[in-house]
Order: C-alpha cells, then sequence, then structure tokens
C-alpha cells in the first residue's frame, strides 16, 4: 500500500467515525439517556482515535516510508516482514 492509499484510506476512516458520530449525537440530541451517551462517548472515542492514527502518519511521514522500504526489502530477501520496525504496522 502506497504512502497516498495509507492516508486516504485512513481519512475514509475517519469521515465514516464522524459520520458514526453525528448519527449517534443527534439521536442523544432528541432523546438523552444514558445508553445513547455511553454509546457517544464510544464513537467519539473511534473518531479520536482514527485521527490520531492520522496525525501520527503526517508527523512521523518520513519513519513510516523508511519502515516500509524495510519491509518490502527484507520479503525480497527473506520472504518475511522485517523484525523490527520503529512506527507501529497500518
Amino acid at each position: 500500500m502506497t504512502d497516498w492509499e495509507l492516508i486516504s484510506s485512513q481519512i475514509q476512516r475517519a469521515m465514516a467515525a464522524v459520520e458514526d458520530a453525528h448519527m449517534v449525537s443527534q439521536a442523544l440530541r432528541d432523546e438523552p439517556t444514558p445508553e445513547k451517551l455511553t454509546k457517544f462517548q464510544k464513537k467519539m472515542g473511534e473518531l479520536a482515535r482514527e485521527l490520531d492514527n492520522i496525525e501520527y502518519f503526517l508527523e512521523h511521514e518520513d519513519m513510516v516510508f523508511s519502515d516500509d522500504v524495510s519491509d518490502v526489502l527484507s520479503e525480497i530477501f527473506t520472504g518475511k516482514p522485517a523484525p523490527y520496525r520503529k512506527t507501529h504496522r497500518s
């Protein structure tokens, strides 16, 4: 997966999380209940995680790219991804 494809898929996941959170927030506004509040908090947590992933990628783009190149080279020579990465796998 290229960097562009990765960031594009992360943005799509974040936008889906925004839409989910918006639907849940509307239901909470219409009829506030403890269950709807819990669901809203869960959806907002998911959205925050998606945005954190995008922020991490943008702040560490050079390390992510370096790790991806290491994985490709390792797969060519050993048939396995590199055993060590500075960044988490996407």
